[in-house]
């Protein structure tokens, strides 16, 4: 999450991830940012750039990062808000996903 040059917010592949689905999300909040997996923070700043200037042009890179890595499995579903979500809208939209693609153990657990 950021831009070039900027600001990122990213992590370390989590141990068990190859080969099986999960529900990853990350959300910012002016220069506030963290990353979940299976709603677990694996990852937060509060050293973000100010907030992104929506008259400009951004980039959001989603699948690969500035450095040419690029990820090569599949994706389900990527949902884009217009704002930061609570922490109970972000929990209840993991739920949602993990009920849709019936991932058992995907959903947020109050971690």
């Amino acid at each position: 999450m950021g831009s070039p040059g900027k600001s990122s917010l990213g992590s370390a592949q989590p141990a068990g991830w190859d080969d099986k689905w999960h529900i990853v999300t990350a959300r910012r909040n002016g220069k506030n940012a963290d990353l979940r997996v299976d709603g677990a923070t694996i990852s937060n700043s509060t050293t973000m750039s100010s907030d992104a200037d929506t008259n400009s042009s951004q980039q959001l890179m989603v699948c690969k990062d500035p450095f040419g890595n690029n990820f090569t499995g599949e994706i389900a579903e990527l949902i884009i808000y217009r704002g930061a979500l609570t922490d109970s809208d972000q929990s209840a939209v993991e739920t949602y996903l993990a009920n849709k693609y019936k991932l058992a153990g995907a959903a947020p657990s109050n971690k």
